[in-house]
């Protein structure tokens, strides 16, 4: 079972405009398909909502950890959909989430890593893994496009 997700991509955008679509609440909201309510501002607490067809019932908190303004983001956020597992005394296993920011030419290159998969539960820790692995597939494309506009 890895321990980690990592993704990484290159931008065609310059580092500012990349970090504005982590660091400002309603940008990130676009591309990652959530209402994301709060500040994206060291140790505050986000609400976010999913906005993608089907799964507008997940809800979730995204604690923002570290803050290097044009450089890296790092938050935590719960490991388990709380509606998928009900009552589950794991539910309260966070992730954390980093993504770096680093020029590379003319554009960006943004590294993803998500850990903690190996301090959950090993029966749904797989299914998680192979879950978020998806997601920051499709979450990598989004913001792509986003920054491309």
């Amino acid at each position: 079972m890895p321990d980690t997700i990592e993704k990484t991509i290159h931008l065609k955008a310059p580092p500012d405009r990349v970090w504005r679509a982590l660091s400002d609440s309603t940008e990130f909201g676009r591309w990652f398909r959530a209402e994301v309510t709060g500040e994206i501002r060291e140790g505050a607490v986000l609400s976010c909502r999913s906005l993608y067809p089907g799964t507008e019932h997940m809800r979730w908190d995204m604690r923002i950890v570290t803050l290097e303004p044009g450089r890296r983001l790092v938050w935590d956020w719960p490991a388990f959909d709380p509606a998928a597992f009900p009552g589950d005394p794991d539910s309260d296993a966070r992730l954390t989430v980093s993504i770096t920011l680093t020029p590379e030419g003319a554009g960006t290159r943004l590294t993803l890593v998500e850990s903690g998969f190996a301090d959950l539960p090993e029966g749904p820790a797989l299914a998680v893994w192979q879950r978020n692995e998806g997601g920051w597939t499709m979450q990598m494309q989004n913001i792509v496009d986003h920054v491309a506009t």
